[in-house]
């Protein structure tokens, strides 16, 4: 397992690219002091084409292609080169993103 810290008390919107080749699965959290916001998930494999993933939320088990504050949501990388998270709204405060990959 191996911990990367993407987004650190962010107050804007802006995009990160992990590299994942050799992971199986990612979990995403995403937290801080904002009253709102909104992290994409996106995918590339070989082709370098970005696209939506889904996710599993680890609370309720509902799946979406992108995390709210407050949530945990765990993802299938294998066989993608990289995850690409975009931090597409942040209101009132700061959001922090960690994925853990195993």
């Amino acid at each position: 397992m191996q911990e990367f810290l993407l987004f650190d008390k962010a107050t804007s919107t802006g995009t990160k690219r992990l590299g994942v080749r050799g992971f199986d699965t990612a979990e995403i959290e995403v937290y801080g002091t904002a009253t709102s916001a909104n992290v994409r998930f996106k995918g590339a494999s070989k082709s370098g084409i970005d696209r939506d993933r889904i996710g599993v939320n680890m609370a309720d088990f509902n799946t979406s292609t992108s995390a709210a504050m407050g949530t945990v949501y765990q993802i299938n990388i294998g066989g993608l080169d990289s995850l690409l998270l975009e931090l597409s709204a942040v209101t009132g405060g700061n959001v922090s993103v960690t994925v853990r990959c195993f």
